[in-house]
């Protein structure tokens, strides 16, 4: 009678956990769910390993698929899933359970028709190409070059400024029936950059260092209105347009206004390194610093 607890206990004693077991832990996180709710995703992330996987099931009958090492899950309505699997862009048919795959991608949207899919590879020089696929897989416009880019809200479009004989060119891409493109400015000679598309109105501005101009597109009057602050009565003189990282433009609801950025004109007084300094000791930065940002 005494003893048999004991042996009881000792039945029931757990295994010690070795490091080995630490990689079987897991974090489960919900990712995405379909238009009509008939099927979702959920991703299995390994703490101790880069093994993370990707699921998608059926919510009704369970069917189930997934995809290791793969991020940024998105469905199309509910006929097509995808995802990127380390630099492969994997489309999941979610009818016929086909996966068709497009190596070297970046990134892809799907449209709002849900009939093509934009997927951006790397390239050479920091550029990109653009494939824009049909619900079947197959390539029906295709573009090199592409320096920035970004889509229309609704994702009916996308504007991309890809660069040709050293001269750089602006592209609106419409996604219907058919892909329809446009080129709304070409020749240019500098780059352009922080694209910007809502409503009716795109806008972008160039890359350049010295007095840069602001764009802006009006698509239904397919008309483009310039900004340059050289001739623009009231333009602040000691200021020029700027386009810093991470802060584009803004465009009002209707697109029928521009928000933008301004920068100090770098002063032309060149510090001279053998003059007397004379440093104000109220000075929040260094007198140094002023030979980097004025």
């Amino acid at each position: 009678l005494v003893t048999c607890p004991l042996l009881r206990g000792q039945a029931k004693q757990k295994r010690i956990m070795t490091v080995k077991d630490y990689d079987l832990w897991s974090t489960l996180t919900s990712d995405q769910i379909s238009e009509h709710g008939n099927w979702s995703s959920y991703a299995l992330t390994y703490n101790n390993r880069k093994s993370d996987t990707l699921f998608v099931q059926q919510n009704q009958t369970g069917r189930k698929f997934n995809f290791p090492y793969s991020r940024n899950g998105k469905f199309n309505g509910e006929s097509h899933f995808a995802c990127i699997a380390r630099d492969t862009l994997l489309v999941l048919n979610l009818k016929s359970g086909i996966v068709y795959r497009v190596p070297g991608a970046s990134s892809f949207e799907f449209s709002a028709d849900q009939k093509y899919i934009a997927i951006l590879m790397g390239q050479i020089n920091r550029k990109r190409k653009l494939e824009i696929r049909n619900s079947n897989g197959n390539v029906v416009h295709k573009a090199t070059d592409i320096i920035n880019y970004t889509y229309d809200p609704l994702k009916n479009g996308m504007v991309y400024c890809f660069a040709g004989n050293n001269t750089y060119s602006i592209e609106i891409l419409n996604f219907k029936n058919t892909i329809t493109d446009k080129k709304i400015l070409s020749n240019h000679e500098v780059p352009f950059t922080g694209l910007v598309w809502k409503g009716n109105s795109i806008v972008f501005n160039e890359d350049k260092a010295i007095s840069p101009m602001l764009y802006n597109f009006n698509i239904s009057m397919n008309k483009i209105r310039v900004l340059n602050s050289k001739v623009t009565d009231g333009f602040p003189h000691e200021m020029k347009i700027s386009n810093p990282p991470y802060k584009k433009s803004m465009l009002s609801d209707d697109g029928s206004r521009v928000i933008f950025w301004l920068s100090e004109n770098k002063s032309d007084d060149a510090i001279n390194p053998n003059a007397v300094q004379i440093w104000n000791t109220k000075d929040k930065l260094l007198y140094d610093f002023k030979k980097h940002i004025g």
